[in-house]
């Protein structure tokens, strides 16, 4: 338990910051040509490219781009849409509850993908979010091909994978003690099946 509070508080660290049985809608191929500056290369495996590129800047400091993920073949050139994101009014959270297990959500509905994090190529998946509250930082899994989302209960980050395979994220929680106040950290572990499998609390470190 000590080595996994070592490692997860020194990720912690790095990382701090802001049933339908109908068949999948199929990726959509671009039908239109993509100079390289439409996007910024942001991931590259092999010969496949996935760029990110700002469709629609935001308007003020409570709003976000919309943001478009393309892929493209570097030796066919066959470009692909993988998500455009879409502006939520709704998102204005206090304070976003963390929980144990993926929420399952509309594949278009994603409203914010500032950063990308790669989970697998073959199907592909990955780990898409921002902070579109300015307070926390919302995550989502998606399974590309299958046009598949899920909305992840933790609210201040991804911090990367573990040895086994599993999805570690950041929460903050506010102290139960009302006499000392003030937030402390609650790291959560999750499957690639989007349930909880471990997580660590540290507010009996809490000293303030």
């Amino acid at each position: 338990m000590k080595t996994l509070m070592y490692i997860c508080l020194a990720m912690l660290a790095i990382s701090l910051g802001c049933s339908s049985k109908k068949a999948p809608a199929p990726v959509q191929e671009i039908q239109t040509p993509m100079e390289k500056n439409e996007g910024e290369v942001i991931y590259s495996f092999g010969n496949m490219e996935i760029l990110s590129e700002i469709v629609d800047s935001a308007k003020d400091k409570f709003d976000v781009d919309v943001v478009r993920l393309w892929s493209r073949d570097t030796v066919t050139n066959k470009k692909e849409i993988l998500l455009q994101t879409v502006r939520d009014k709704e998102v204005n959270a206090w304070y976003l509850p963390d929980g144990k297990k993926f929420i399952p959500i509309p594949f278009d509905s994603v409203p914010i993908a500032s950063f990308v994090s790669v989970l697998n190529d073959n199907p592909l998946q990955m780990i898409v979010g921002g902070c579109p509250d300015m307070r926390n930082i919302h995550c989502f899994f998606l399974d590309v091909p299958s046009r598949k989302a899920w909305f992840i209960p933790a609210n201040a980050g991804f911090l990367g994978e573990t040895e086994e395979g599993f999805l570690i994220f950041n929460s903050y929680r506010y102290v139960s003690n009302p006499e000392l106040g003030g937030r402390y950290t609650f790291i959560q572990i999750f499957n690639m099946e989007g349930e909880l499998v471990d997580s660590l609390s540290l507010e009996h470190h809490h000293t303030f």
